[in-house]
């Protein structure tokens, strides 16, 4: 039997609510050793498990500097909610992943990994269609398509490895040497599981899977010109972010599918383009007769980055979540996750990739993305399984 050692340290400064939710969720990345990480109701002490015969020590260090990162610098800026939809009396089901995984429609292949099928699957498509359609007919937006597989270079660029280093997801391929790949094959010869490479026999790191499809569209503009009304474009794909053992569910998955918005040009049509494609979300509410809530938010930045970046999105309101109802919690309270970001970048893309606005000046951009999965597990939760409970529109779609 494992070894399981209890231990604490304390916070340098008391952590409210919100934080420690985050705070929990974070600490994955922590050491694979150190589990169950709680913050007391005091907010002052965090709990945890050391697993493991070795030094327990050092893991507690660890999760000292761990959480000395995530509080420190950090500085309360409550959600605000800006929008909500209610849907008064209506019942919630309680795990609709459950339900859809026991029908079929969902189908678990490995952590953070789905395939979809039925209803499920023609829930995502409705959706995209419908997001496509708003980018179409009230922005005018142009089509793309761009490959998931990205250069590393690509987003070294846009701040990921400095932001997000613990979410990439890296594609590796063996080096061109014939002794080395044929010791390779002789290892895996015969063999049901991999028989992993060594490291020098992999060619150096050039690639990795796109977190967010907006990055494709702005290295695609590198070292152009705007016209006076800028540009907008959307797309859909594939999306790839490592969630460890936050990975559960169609809530937090590796790889999901995503519909984009992609806003560039001055301040102030990238500003307007935010607060419209933020009404046409909301008119999707009702279309779908679906309860959420618009809120400030802030993207979970690995802890040592953590403070100063968040603060900047949330109290300058650079980022909102749409928030949708996915079922309820051991208490009965309603649980729900960002199902859409509206995002604003002032000029960071437009500076990075040398894309000029009218008159020469760095570009400004912001994009509106839908998580497809996230979507699909709120309508299932909010409308439930009998076909009859949907909307008529939806329904002919989703059930025929």
């Amino acid at each position: 039997m494992t070894a399981v050692r209890a231990a604490t340290v304390q916070a340098p400064r008391a952590i409210d609510a919100e934080l420690a939710s985050e705070l929990e969720k974070q600490a994955a990345w922590i050491s694979p050793r150190v589990r169950d990480v709680r913050v007391d109701g005091d907010g002052r002490t965090v709990r945890f498990a050391v697993e493991g015969e070795g030094d327990a020590e050092s893991e507690r260090q660890k999760v000292a500097r761990f959480v000395a990162d995530m509080t420190e610098r950090h500085r309360p800026t409550p959600r605000k909610v800006v929008a909500r939809r209610v849907r008064a009396g209506r019942a919630v089901v309680t795990d609709a992943f459950g339900e859809l995984e026991k029908r079929g429609w969902v189908v678990p292949i490995a952590p953070g990994r789905v395939s979809l099928r039925g209803p499920a699957l023609a829930v995502v498509r409705a959706l995209d269609e419908d997001c496509a359609r708003v980018a179409r007919d009230s922005f005018g937006a142009t089509e793309e398509a761009h490959p998931a597989l990205a250069p590393t270079a690509l987003l070294a660029r846009c701040g990921w490895f400095a932001s997000f280093p613990h979410a990439a997801s890296f594609v590796a391929h063996l080096a061109e040497d014939y002794d080395a790949i044929e010791r390779f094959r002789a290892a895996n010869a015969g063999r049901v599981e991999l028989a992993e490479p060594g490291r020098d026999a992999l060619a150096p790191m050039d690639a990795c899977l796109l977190p967010a499809l907006c990055y494709a569209v702005y290295a695609a503009r590198e070292r152009t010109a705007l016209g006076p009304d800028g540009a907008v474009v959307t797309c859909a794909g594939r999306c790839f972010r490592y969630e460890s053992r936050n990975l559960a569910g169609l809530e937090r998955l590796w790889e999901f599918g995503m519909r984009e918005i992609v806003f560039m040009g001055d301040d102030e049509r990238v500003a307007a383009g935010r607060r419209a494609a933020l009404q046409a979300a909301l008119d999707q509410l009702d279309r779908w007769d679906l309860e959420g809530t618009v809120e400030t938010a802030n993207d979970p930045f690995f802890p040592a980055a953590r403070a100063g970046r968040a603060f900047w999105q949330r109290s300058a309101e650079r980022k909102f979540e749409l928030r949708l109802t996915i079922g309820r919690d051991d208490a009965g309270a309603a649980r729900s996750v960002a199902c859409a970001s509206f995002n604003v970048h002032d000029r960071f893309f437009g500076t990075a990739f040398s894309i000029a606005a009218e008159g020469g000046a760095a570009a400004s951009s912001g994009c509106v993305g839908w998580g497809l999965e996230r979507w699909m597990l709120a309508c299932f939760a909010q409308h439930g399984f009998d076909p009859e409970a949907w909307p008529s529109w939806l329904r002919d779609r989703v059930f025929r």
